[in-house]
């Protein structure tokens, strides 16, 4: 009888010590998927405003803006001028790279260097005509605090691509010549490559 219970007991340790060496190395799996996913971070998520702005499909230059406030209509406007204020930045880069290619491709005429043309065009130069840009996306949310945290996406209309076209042409200090097709088309160029080196 003796020898029976010793025969049982050896098959079920041998029944058993797989199992128990299955089960450990699914838990030491888990744990290094755990480790691995907190050695990674969190994961950023950007809001639907900031996505909108992103959007490399978009016909017209978009930038999204964002604040913080006890009031909530003093968080809009201060998210507006934050859009703004990025989308003068932006431009300041577009128009500066269309300036810079069409003297390269064109070799347009001039008493200044592309340099200095470069060096006259800053985001400051856009911020009067961008008070009339349009919001397309205003999300609002309620912190515990009691502030307001505001986030908006705001547009260019077409006719501002234009409005800045004129602007730049009429500037004795830029000798902008060519012509307004090619600047929208300069303009859209840039603004992709600008959106890609986000995005990657």
């Amino acid at each position: 009888m003796k020898k029976i219970f010793a025969l049982v007991a050896v098959l079920l340790a041998i029944c058993v010590a797989p199992n128990d060496a299955e089960a450990q190395s699914r838990k030491e799996k888990k744990d290094s998927k755990k480790v691995t996913s907190q050695s990674r971070g969190t994961k950023l998520i950007r809001e639907e405003c900031e996505e909108l702005a992103m959007d490399i499909t978009s016909a017209n230059p978009r930038a999204a803006g964002s604040a913080i406030s006890i009031n909530e209509m003093m968080a809009t406007n201060m998210a507006l001028l934050d859009a703004r204020s990025s989308l003068a930045q932006q431009l300041e880069v577009f128009v500066n790279g269309a300036i810079k290619s069409f003297n390269q491709q064109y070799a347009a005429e001039g008493n200044i260097s592309l340099d200095q043309k470069n060096t006259q065009v800053q985001a400051a130069y856009f911020e009067n005509i961008l008070n009339n840009t349009r919001p397309i996306c205003k999300n609002t949310y309620l912190k515990d605090d009691g502030s307001y945290n505001v986030y908006v996406c705001i547009e260019m209309d077409p006719n501002l691509t234009h409005i800045v076209y004129e602007q730049l042409k009429n500037d004795k200090m830029l000798h902008i010549d060519f012509n307004e097709e090619r600047f929208k088309s300069e303009i859209n160029e840039a603004r992709k490559l600008y959106l890609e080196s986000l995005n990657n």
